[in-house]
């Protein structure tokens, strides 16, 4: 109990310190603007990622989120995140609820082991988010998963590269609608 209530002291803190991800607010509604369902799935509080949230819309107001799942998330009796549900779970979760294939989402982040292993667990498009500069402490040396498991799809260094990478193929598939009708 002690230690939540310190984690929850330190969370809390840390919305004084949080940044806004580069190329965060535009990636978001870009997504939004072209029917693409986005969520935030993290084990940090629910109420710091709504705060992220909030800090997307103050610069781009259509930089929203259909979901927001945090470590102490209740959803239709899924217990939140510090229990034995794990992320990859919870990916398939969205699916469900979103009615379609994990193979259909991308799973963005900065962690090899909470992000990479669970996404590709789940059957998810990874990208893992490394900026220049950024060291990871759990690049490839984590136990957790086989090699493959811990290997991203695609290695970016911000969320403008994402979007760049989206519109790039959402381009793609519109000429590629635009030839067949030809």
């Amino acid at each position: 109990r002690k230690i939540k209530q310190i984690i929850g002291e330190e969370c809390q803190r840390a919305l004084g310190c949080m940044t806004i991800q580069e190329g965060g607010p535009e990636l978001v509604a870009f997504l939004a603007h072209n029917g693409v369902r986005r969520a935030v799935l993290t084990r940090n509080y629910e109420s710091n990622a709504r705060h992220m949230q909030q800090m997307y819309m103050d610069v781009n107001s259509d930089a929203t989120f259909d979901l927001v799942i945090g470590r102490d998330t209740h959803y239709d009796g899924i217990e939140p995140l510090e229990g034995e549900i794990s992320k990859s779970e919870r990916i398939l979760y969205i699916c469900e609820l979103w009615g379609c294939s994990p193979s259909e989402v991308i799973m963005a982040g900065d962690s090899i082991k909470d992000d990479i292993l669970e996404g590709n667990r789940a059957g998810a498009y990874t990208v893992l988010l490394e900026p220049r500069g950024y060291l990871l402490n759990n690049v490839y040396g984590t136990n957790s998963g086989n090699p493959m498991e811990r290997k991203p799809n695609v290695r970016i260094e911000s969320l403008l590269e994402l979007k760049l990478l989206l519109e790039e193929q959402i381009a793609r598939r519109s000429m590629d609608c635009w030839e067949s009708t030809i």
